[in-house]
């Protein structure tokens, strides 16, 4: 084990001062070893793939035949018992066909569970959806929940749900959530939103 020091020094990345004591040869920050390393990594991905390969064939006694794929030692599929192909993932547990008829017979036996438990989610996500841009129609001021939905204030919401490829509903509420709320967005009835999509505005607006 190196020695500790408790001679102040400062990192050599981010310029702060090393915790005291600090072993004799440290010249960073953890957290700043890290970071430059996964830069380093970035930077020189595609000259480094050969290395991790290399080593990854070494340690496991396997031998590379494409990308994700191994000869690999016979292993019976945990499904139909039958063995599975040499040449294959290392991740591959059954054949393609048993796998899918166990999905079918699982969805089948627990599909009242399933559905309930996909029902409380979108209900969930709904709900994060309206806790953020309001639970009340900006337009008419609309409160029942059932009754409400999101907006794009500048219109083009069609164009939109196919540039990002949800055509609506929990899809277009997931990518809200996975891009933090973004901004331009409001909370309206649908009564009101169908009105502004198809005539341009609502007639609330007009009589206001």
């Amino acid at each position: 084990m190196l020695p500790s020091i408790k001679d102040p020094r400062d990192c050599d990345i981010c310029g702060l001062s090393l915790p005291i004591p600090h072993a004799a040869n440290q010249k960073r920050h953890h957290s700043c070893r890290k970071a430059s390393d996964h830069l380093y990594y970035l930077a020189h991905r595609e000259e480094l793939k050969p290395y991790y390969l290399k080593r990854y064939l070494e340690r496991n006694d396997v031998e590379h035949l494409g990308r994700n794929r191994k000869r690999l030692g016979p292993t019976p599929c945990s499904e139909c018992g039958e063995p599975l192909p040499e040449i294959r993932s290392p991740k591959m547990l059954h054949h393609a066909e048993c796998l899918a008829a166990y999905e079918r017979r699982h969805t089948q036996t627990h599909r009242d569970r399933k559905n309930e438990v996909r029902r409380r989610s979108n209900r969930a996500l709904r709900d994060q959806i309206l806790d953020y841009y309001g639970r009340q129609c900006c337009c008419c001021g609309e409160s029942q929940d059932q009754f409400l939905t999101i907006d794009h204030i500048e219109g083009g919401g069609n164009a939109h749900r196919r540039e990002i490829k949800r055509l609506g509903g929990n899809g277009f509420y997931a990518w809200l959530r996975q891009s933090e709320f973004p901004s331009g967005f409001q909370t309206l009835c649908f009564n009101c939103n169908w009105a502004k999509g198809h005539h341009g505005h609502c007639p609330h607006q007009a009589t206001a």
